[in-house]
């Protein structure tokens, strides 16, 4: 019985491991595509429509902090942001795209 439990025990922590790694990896992925600009003069992500106080602190998080970033944002950079916030069809349905790039136009 003991080997059962520690087989068992074995096995969920082995999974856990496993889903922390592609946590990890993914988040490493997101991180990669993001262009690093300073904190200082990030922009005001809240001008956007359907980006509010939470969603600009989490984007923010992962290092978009700028109009042109994601107005520069690929379908692939779009679904790990869209599964890291949990926010599925968001981007595409507030046209975040679009607004940042009239955004950064006007910001220039």
């Amino acid at each position: 019985m003991c080997r059962n439990r520690l087989a068992a025990d074995t096995s969920a922590t082995m999974k856990i491991t496993s889903q922390y790694r592609m946590a990890a990896k993914a988040l490493s992925k997101l991180q990669k595509f993001t262009t690093p600009q300073s904190a200082a003069a990030s922009d005001d992500l809240t001008k956007i429509s359907g980006i509010g106080v939470v969603y600009s602190k989490k984007l923010k998080a992962i290092g978009f902090s700028h109009f042109s970033q994601i107005a520069k944002l690929s379908k692939v950079d779009i679904t790990r942001i869209e599964r890291h916030l949990g926010i599925k069809g968001r981007i595409a349905r507030d046209n975040w795209i679009a607004q940042a790039r009239t955004l950064a136009v006007k910001k220039k």
